[in-house]
């Protein structure tokens, strides 16, 4: 079960979004601010917004990346 899953504290790692000058696509970076690589990186992602006065939001996206 979820609750039975240890999630250590993430220290010393940042992201940033930099809007892009295609309009709302952005590009967003992950920051290593340790000397050893990152390991194991999952990134989860889901979009939301507002078309024609309804909320909208995107399906969400999972990319890994392993060593």
């Amino acid at each position: 079960m979820k609750k039975d899953i240890e999630f250590p504290k993430v220290e010393n790692v940042g992201i940033c979004a930099v809007p892009s000058e295609r309009g709302n696509i952005w590009k967003v970076h992950l920051l290593n601010l340790h000397e050893a690589p990152l390991l194991n990186i999952l990134v989860s992602t889901r979009g939301y917004g507002r078309q024609k006065d309804h909320d909208v939001k995107t399906s969400e996206l999972r990319h890994s990346k392993r060593p």
